[in-house]
């Protein structure tokens, strides 16, 4: 729901990640603001901004799954697309997706699979 106020962010653009704190905390303001008849919503978005409990933990890292499953059933369209190598993929990806211990063991299955097709993403440049 926070993402319908700020838009999604795109792990690798940087210049995105740069202000996503700011976007998203202005959501939230509006979110407060606009869904005053629904508490539960804020509070939710709140727990899973902070991270302080195993389902808040568990959705983020899922959230971050995800489109490394899209883009590796899409045979790396994304990827090549965005000139994504996979140095830089490791450099993002294994800071945030294992936050969780039951995806993590998911991510690390898909890492390796991953290696063994070098295809799916760019050459260093």
């Amino acid at each position: 729901m926070l993402e319908v106020y700020c838009g999604d962010t795109f792990s690798f653009d940087d210049q995105a990640v740069k202000d996503q704190a700011k976007r998203e905390a202005a959501a939230i303001a509006t979110l407060r603001a606009e869904w005053t008849d629904f508490p539960a919503l804020v509070q939710a978005i709140d727990e899973y901004e902070a991270g302080k409990t195993p389902e808040a933990t568990f959705v983020q890292a899922l959230d971050r799954l995800h489109p490394i499953l899209t883009d590796y059933l899409c045979e790396g369209r994304s990827w090549h697309k965005l000139g994504i190598t996979f140095d830089k993929f490791i450099k993002i990806k294994d800071t945030k997706v294992p936050s969780s211990p039951e995806i993590a063991e998911y991510y690390y299955q898909l890492r390796d699979i991953l290696v063994k097709n070098p295809q799916l993403f760019t050459a260093p440049r």
